[in-house]
């Protein structure tokens, strides 16, 4: 498994460095390499090759391996990673927090973070982990090609 930085990342880096807002952004992409850390790893536990991480500016995505036809209970688990790690990490930096081992101002500046990433990634939006959650619904009550069309348009929605 590979971790990449995506160009435009460094460039945002940079940016924000100038700007004033590093430690906003570190912790960001922190939190993101995190989370698409717990998807690697659930994939791993079911099965599934991890092919690379890619880190964006404002998100990151898992590249698996994964058999066209692997059952939903799998996907499921690999979805849910994420949001799993990131969870139990935010649990750590809280129990830091609570014995003076991470400031005030770094705690409460994480804990936005972290609830601003959990919320904007459960939108029902294609490629968003909400977006992939809503399809393995559907797949569970339509056929696949439904399920998809479905999706889409509620995606579609959301994103305007």
């Amino acid at each position: 498994m590979k971790i990449k930085i995506h160009d435009s990342t460094y460039i945002f880096l940079l940016l924000c460095f100038l700007a004033g807002y590093f430690e906003y952004i570190y912790l960001l992409l922190i939190v993101v390499f995190i989370h698409e850390l717990g998807h690697c790893c659930f994939a791993l536990l079911c099965g599934v090759k991890v092919s690379n991480i890619i880190i964006y500016p404002f998100g990151g995505i898992s590249v698996l391996q994964a058999n066209i036809n692997l059952k939903i209970y799998k996907e499921f688990l690999c979805l849910i990673g994420g949001i799993l790690f990131q969870t139990i990490f935010f649990i750590i930096i809280k129990h830091l927090y609570l014995n003076s081992y991470v400031s005030i101002h770094v705690f409460s500046l994480f804990k936005k973070i972290n609830l601003f990433l959990i919320s904007f990634n459960f939108l029902p939006i294609i490629p968003l982990d909400g977006g992939k959650l809503l399809n393995l619904i559907f797949d569970l009550i339509f056929y696949y090609k439904l399920s998809f069309k479905i999706t889409s348009f509620i995606s579609i929605v959301f994103s305007v």
